[in-house]
């Protein structure tokens, strides 16, 4: 006989937390599961690392888009732009911040800068938190419009789906839109933000998927 199946809640539990920060390790993820969520409402480490590895294959060395330059031809010729790119572009490369074996100098990609602007009449620029915060929210905008499974892929656009149901109740709960779906779930402050944002940046200095995707094989980029 198998092992038990594992109970549906407790599975999605764990991949909810995958899903947040996919550069964790699969032991770290569990921890941050069992903090969430509870002991009772997850499965055992050893059946949340069968999730992870599959939620992840092996993947060839991930190229990131080429950065945007400050002042460059592909920042946009408008006010708003111009401030929301200059505080996302400050914070990457702050030294004080001390990204984990990232080249900050490197800055963000053009793809996110067009989410960044587009998301940026949501947050308070002038609040630290929030500018992280919506640094955050245009990296997992970014890479999702980046690999957009085709209709009829199955259960590769289904998980793409469920992965942008929850970015975009976090983007309305996080700013205080909507009250929370769930209690369970806290919401990030400014220390955690910059764990997750270390995380991402940690990621693409070693060549890996550095975003939220779930490791269908992933289809062609859509073109900016």
């Amino acid at each position: 006989m198998g092992r038990p199946a594992i109970e549906d809640h407790k599975r999605r539990n764990i991949e909810k937390t995958y899903f947040r920060n996919p550069a964790f390790s699969a032991l770290k993820i569990w921890h941050e599961a069992k903090d969430r969520f509870g002991n009772e409402n997850i499965p055992s480490s050893r059946k949340s690392y069968d999730i992870v590895q599959k939620l992840r294959k092996p993947f060839e060395v991930f190229q990131r888009e080429p950065a945007i330059k400050p002042w460059g031809p592909e920042w946009l010729n408008n006010s708003d732009a111009l401030e929301t790119l200059l505080i996302l572009h400050q914070i990457v490369i702050d030294p004080a911040a001390k990204w984990e074996a990232f080249d900050a100098c490197d800055g963000i990609t053009n793809r996110q800068g067009k989410w960044g602007c587009l998301l940026r009449r949501l947050f308070d620029l002038s609040c630290p938190r929030d500018t992280k915060l919506l640094l955050w929210f245009a990296i997992q905008y970014a890479g999702l419009e980046e690999y957009t499974p085709v209709p009829g892929s199955g259960g590769e656009r289904e998980a793409w789906e469920m992965v942008s149901d929850y970015l975009d109740r976090w983007l309305m709960e996080w700013t205080g839109r909507i009250p929370q779906l769930s209690t369970d779930e806290k919401i990030p402050d400014e220390e955690m933000l910059s764990e997750w944002l270390n995380s991402y940046f940690k990621a693409v200095s070693q060549g890996d998927l550095p975003s939220w995707f779930p490791d269908w094989v992933m289809p062609p980029r859509r073109t900016q």
